[in-house]
């Protein structure tokens, strides 16, 4: 799984054509991956309305916009191993552009 991670702001005042380039080059390593069978789920998370739940059950509003990071979104992709999945992390946009990605390992139960 990897979990791409943002900096609240860095997106404010960037103009619309940058915005698309980026988009742009997103979607298409999105591409690459599910024609190479290697993309299980892509999904960006919503910028607003998380809730964080605590050990006592209490809920909280994360200020988001506050935050220094916060979890953008998540893919789930199909590797060999863990170090092929650290390569195909290093091969997306979200990296060229210094975001931060964790690679973690889904343990299946059962």
């Amino acid at each position: 799984m990897l979990l791409l991670y943002d900096r609240p702001g860095d997106w404010l005042g960037v103009p619309p054509e940058r915005l698309e380039r980026l988009i742009a080059e997103y979607s298409a390593w999105v591409e690459r991956m599910q024609e190479a069978g290697r993309l299980v789920l892509a999904e960006k998370l919503k910028d607003e309305g998380g809730k964080v739940l605590g050990r006592d059950g209490a809920v909280a509003h994360p200020d988001y916009a506050a935050a220094e990071e916060v979890l953008g979104g998540i893919f789930i992709v199909r590797a060999a191993d863990y170090e092929e999945a650290v390569q195909l992390a290093r091969s997306s946009p979200h990296a060229r552009y210094g975001a931060r990605t964790e690679v973690r390992e889904i343990q299946v139960l059962g």
